[in-house]
């Protein structure tokens, strides 16, 4: 079993790189992910950032905000801001690229709540720049854009402080046989999830340096009854169930092994619904 999206849910580990974002150059080309936010919403920008830019206080103290509707942290990040006083639509179509005129020094005071913007280091706009700040895949970026509204310089893309939450966690033992199981966990908030992950890594760690055999974690497994009572034995199992797939003692297949799926936080409002599709209770397995 492979981690992966969960019904509803975005696993957004894959487009966002562990490595430090790179700033690009004036004039330098941008990442194509954020390029094709400015490029969808292109025609909109080109026709209105001369009105935008012909005033100059206007220039200097306002931004053109681009947000990519299918952005769950992005889409948290735009309700926190109209209820901090933003103007805007109260409801953003999903999958569309939304562009607004916005303050832009209250906006990256906002938005250092939700983005990892410590480091930003705004610098005076150039003679004909206007600013636009992409929100797109959890990530912030500030861009200097000519009056043709081609981007002409971008910053760092921040990350968000707290893109990934676990949604869903499944243990899977011989679960097409007789004397096998399926457990299922449903997060209903980031807490439960990180109390999870820290009962994980507790029972994970010993089992890893005993290095057990697949007979002895099969003969503890043998003996495990799934109940909703005794939590640690269920943390204890979930970390069996790993260390066979980590010393890749079980079959590759959707009958045995580990899966833990990520999402954003905005993801977990459906927690209950999912847990009653998947015909259980909502668990935090701490």
């Amino acid at each position: 079993m492979t981690a992966g999206p969960s019904r509803g849910g975005t696993e957004y580990r894959a487009a966002m790189s562990e490595q430090p974002p790179t700033p690009k150059p004036p004039g330098a080309g941008i990442d194509w992910l954020i390029g094709r936010v400015l490029d969808a919403a292109s025609d909109v920008v080109a026709r209105t950032i001369p009105a935008f830019i012909e005033t100059e206080q206007r220039r200097q103290r306002s931004c053109v905000l681009m947000i990519d509707g299918g952005d769950p942290i992005a889409l948290a990040f735009y309700e926190h801001s109209l209820r901090a006083g933003m103007v805007g639509p109260p409801q953003l179509k999903p999958y569309v690229i939304t562009t607004l005129y916005v303050p832009f020094e209250p906006l990256m005071a906002n938005a250092a709540g939700y983005y990892a913007t410590d480091d930003h280091v705004e610098s005076p706009l150039g003679a004909d720049d206007a600013r636009a700040v992409v929100l797109t895949l959890g990530t912030l970026t500030v861009l200097r854009l000519g009056p043709d509204a081609a981007a002409r310089h971008a910053s760092f893309s921040y990350r968000g402080r707290r893109p990934d939450v676990i949604l869903l966690a499944v243990a899977a033992w011989r679960n097409d046989r007789p004397g096998g199981f399926l457990l299922k966990a449903v997060f209903a908030t980031r807490a439960q999830g990180e109390r999870f992950s820290a009962r994980y890594k507790e029972q994970i760690v010993p089992i890893l340096a005993s290095r057990p055999s697949r007979e002895v974690v099969e003969e503890e497994l043998a003996r495990f009854t799934p109940t909703y009572g005794g939590r640690d034995v269920r943390a204890r199992t979930y970390a069996l169930v790993g260390w066979l797939e980590i010393a890749k003692m079980v079959p590759e297949d959707d009958f045995n092994g580990l899966e833990i799926t990520y999402g954003c936080e905005i993801d977990l409002e459906g927690a209950a619904e999912l847990a009653r599709e998947l015909g259980g209770p909502k668990d935090d397995l701490s």
